[in-house]
């Protein structure tokens, strides 16, 4: 089931809680469901990528993975010439993704 398909299925079942009382808890619960939902399609990945499938198309720090290690690192593109500014006491980054948005309070950073 992908996320679009369970925000479907949780919508048809706040329609059918939304008019009992009882309930409040249940379309709480659904409405945090859907929105986590929602937050996770919107967010950037949050899974690995292999560095063999593909690397970022642009300049930025990524979180990065490789030698049972994670950690950040700059990844360049200057002209044909691209890779990880790595230092030596890191291994070879083996998997990349970038990093999450910065938590919020209340909205604010």
């Amino acid at each position: 089931m992908t996320n679009e398909e369970a925000i479907n299925e949780l919508l048809q079942c706040y329609s059918l809680y939304s008019p009992f009382k009882a309930a409040k808890k249940t379309n709480e619960a659904i409405s945090m469901a859907i929105k986590a939902l929602e937050d996770k399609d919107a967010n950037v990945s949050t899974k690995w990528i292999p560095v063999s499938e593909r690397l970022p198309e642009k300049d930025g720090i990524y979180l990065v993975s490789g030698g049972g290690k994670v950690w950040s690192a700059q990844y360049l593109i200057a002209g044909c010439l691209r890779g990880w500014s790595n230092d030596a006491r890191n291994p070879v980054v083996g998997a990349w993704m970038p990093l999450p948005e910065s938590y919020k309070i209340g909205g604010k950073e």
